[in-house]
């Protein structure tokens, strides 16, 4: 039986042959460069094209000095990217929420949402932090605006004296000195209201609300006596969620006789 003997120039010649073609002048089909990767979508999980109608759930807080809690009692419309709009009262018919501050309201389907605090509570700013807008989709039947923060608006506590005691039943007017505000109120009235917001006794003590952070004037607009008076006081509201003091605190006029 014949034996095949295999050279070294044989095992080269299919290198050799490829080489060759490598280096040919002819020309070669062009070769398309691998695709590049999607890049990722910014909006997470909407679904395309939109469910018909949408769960849209919304929580409205305040951080009042650490103590985070749920602000109930307020109004908030919600839009769609396509204009759409329903203003809704919280826990009334239309949110199926009814823990206060919590809204869960169905909308028409969209890939983004918007959620604007129309009204809250006296205690609370909401012209300056009003709106939240979110795309974010739990299910494509379940959209989430997210919470967001009111702020508690700072406070004043006038104290009204006389020799070291409070005085009782007085009326002083606050001004806004860089804001624009006016209010007058008398210890012990329907607007003189505790911290807690119930209504304050004549206890020598009037509290208010200021609605912005500024500088306020504290005047009296009354006398427990004649010729008695008391020196305007300022104030300094720097911060929110604070509450400020003043005093006013009366003394003889000076009472020089008319020849």
């Amino acid at each position: 039986m014949p034996r095949h003997t295999i050279t070294p120039a044989a095992l080269l010649a299919p290198i050799a042959l490829a080489t060759l073609a490598a280096c040919s002048d002819a020309p070669s089909a062009p070769v398309a460069p691998p695709l590049r990767p999607a890049a990722a979508s910014a909006t997470l999980n909407v679904p395309t094209p939109p469910h018909p109608n949408v769960d849209v759930t919304f929580w409205v807080s305040h951080n009042g000095g650490g103590a985070t809690g749920f602000v109930g009692g307020t109004t908030v419309q919600f839009v769609t990217k396509e204009g759409v709009a329903k203003t809704v009262v919280d826990d009334s018919a239309d949110d199926a929420d009814k823990t206060p501050g919590h809204y869960r309201v169905t909308m028409p389907g969209s890939s983004l949402y918007t959620a604007t605090v129309l009204s809250a509570p006296d205690a609370y700013v909401t012209a300056q932090f009003a709106s939240k807008t979110s795309n974010a989709f739990i299910t494509p039947t379940l959209a989430s605006i997210g919470k967001l923060e009111l702020e508690m608006k700072p406070a004043v506590q006038v104290s009204v004296t006389m020799n070291g005691a409070p005085v009782h039943g007085q009326t002083v007017a606050v001004t806004g000195a860089t804001v624009t505000f006016s209010a007058t109120i008398t210890d012990g009235a329907a607007s003189d209201r505790a911290p807690s917001g119930a209504q304050d006794p004549a206890d020598g003590k009037i509290y208010l609300r200021l609605p912005q952070i500024g500088y306020y004037k504290i005047c009296p607009k009354s006398a427990p006596a004649p010729f008695l008076d008391a020196k305007c006081q300022f104030v300094f509201a720097s911060m929110f969620y604070m509450e400020y003091g003043a005093t006013l605190t009366y003394e003889p006029v000076a009472y020089r006789p008319m020849f």
